[in-house]
């Protein structure tokens, strides 16, 4: 079980990327970018290593929950990212 909805991970590595930019969106957009392209890599040659070695098992599933929390960040948008802020700010 998953200690965090993909959604809510794809809004953290967001904010996290946002900031350590210093809040330069096309600086962050860029990153991103880059980060998506090689966890897809990554995880795409992991579940073929993996289905090497087995057929069924909650490894395949936490890879598949990877990739697409993973695809979810490029698709954050900024009314996204305020809102994440503005809740993170009411905690």
């Amino acid at each position: 079980m998953p200690l965090m909805e993909a959604k809510e991970v794809a809004e953290r590595i967001y904010m996290n990327i946002y900031w350590c930019c210093r809040g330069d969106l096309p600086k962050a957009e860029g990153v991103i970018a880059k980060f998506v392209e090689d966890i897809r890599t990554v995880s795409a040659c992991q579940i073929k290593r993996l289905n090497t070695i087995c057929k069924s098992d909650p490894f395949l599933n936490a890879f598949a929950i990877t990739q697409v929390a993973t695809g979810l960040v490029s698709l954050i948008s900024d009314k996204t990212l305020e809102k994440s802020f503005n809740d993170f700010e009411k905690e």
